[in-house]
């Protein structure tokens, strides 16, 4: 593990970009979108500044995205000092932005590949605490897809997220079982399965309607044929993070429900719902465990969730995937809230998704 150590820091270390100048993302999808709260918290601090988007889809030209203007390619080519900063995850498409971004003599780089050689030393901490070796290979291997546009080997998945890692199960205690971003309860009814039924309760939060009235249905269906009660199975319609307050959620418009995120304002296709805090949700109630995917929000989460993460020290199985800022921050805020966990990583899809955190 040292060669890798060190091997990690020299890659890290080798060919930093060199994006001075105006900085524009090119891509305007859900994968942009993912990276929103993540490029917040770097704006915050003025590490990485963007001036505005670009996209090879016309009809978006001249408008926004998250607030930023949108330029066509031309335009960007137009100017002296112009960095293109590449942001999807599907080897293909990157080759092509590539290709479009040579075509147009534009200086261009992967996001992630800026992101993560920025914060190196970060990620080196991470690696260095986490347990096992394991957990080890796969960050290094999960950085170095992300820094080259790669897919992971298979050899490096596992498929079933969430209760993978026995140290998590072995050492819950007694208390909620939280599912954060619940979809339609299928984590959940692994969830029972794995305890064969016996649990003090669990409730699911999804902001999503569609995915709510699906979740509902699965729910009557296990409270029968688990014997459940109502307080022992429940679910809440809202969005979780690190306030309570009013937001607007969309669901993705191309994957039936499977994902929502929030928007700033209200527009066609968009459902108002609450957002509240594992804080708020539990000042008189123990949490056991926490599983969060929703959509970049879990750094969000977890600060709203620091009094009871001090107080009942849950496991934890949270998602790093969404953005390269999670994949250091996300470890990090954990254990400056309770240095007390030790952390495992697993990966489960051939893609750069659903890469997970778990902590006991």
């Amino acid at each position: 593990m040292l060669c890798e150590r060190q091997l990690l820091i020299d890659i890290l270390n080798n060919n930093v970009p060199d994006f001075t100048g105006k900085k524009y993302i090119w891509g305007t999808g859900n994968t942009a979108f993912l990276y929103q709260q993540g490029l917040k918290r770097l704006n915050a601090s003025k590490e990485l500044l963007i001036s505005g988007y670009t996209d090879s889809n016309p009809k978006i030209w001249g408008g926004n995205c998250s607030g930023y203007p949108v330029y066509s390619p031309e335009e960007l080519a137009s100017q002296d000092d112009a960095v293109v900063l590449i942001c999807t995850i599907k080897p293909e498409n990157i080759r092509q932005i590539r290709e479009k971004c040579a075509a147009y003599n534009l200086k261009s780089y992967l996001i992630d590949e800026v992101i993560l050689k920025l914060h190196w030393h970060e990620v080196i901490q991470v690696y260095d605490f986490l347990n096992d070796n394991r957990s080890k290979e796969i960050y290094f291997h999960m950085v170095m897809c992300r820094l080259f546009g790669e897919n992971p080997n298979p050899e490096m998945v596992e498929t079933t997220p969430y209760f993978s890692v026995p140290e998590v199960m072995a050492n819950e205690g007694s208390g909620c079982f939280v599912d954060c971003g619940g979809f339609n309860g299928d984590t959940v009814e692994q969830y029972i399965w794995k305890k064969d039924g016996v649990f003090d309760s669990i409730l699911a939060i999804e902001p999503d309607a569609y995915n709510i009235r699906a979740m509902n249905s699965r729910f009557d269906r296990l409270k029968r044929e688990w014997n459940l009660t109502d307080e022992k199975l429940s679910v809440l319609h809202a969005a979780i993070g690190e306030h309570s307050d009013d937001i607007y959620v969309e669901s993705y418009s191309t994957n039936n429900g499977l994902a929502s995120k929030v928007v700033e304002a209200p527009a066609k296709d968009t459902e108002r719902v609450h957002i509240t805090s594992i804080d708020d949700l539990f000042k008189d109630r123990k949490v056991s465990f926490i599983k969060a995917d929703i959509e970049s929000y879990e750094y969000n989460m977890l600060l709203g969730a620091d009094e009871v993460i001090n107080r009942d020290h849950p496991v934890m199985a949270i998602c790093i995937y969404h953005n390269a800022v999670d994949f250091y921050s996300i470890p990090l805020l954990i254990r400056q809230i309770d240095s007390g966990y030790q952390f495992k990583i697993r990966q489960h899809s051939y893609t750069q998704l659903d890469t997970v955190l778990y902590c006991w």
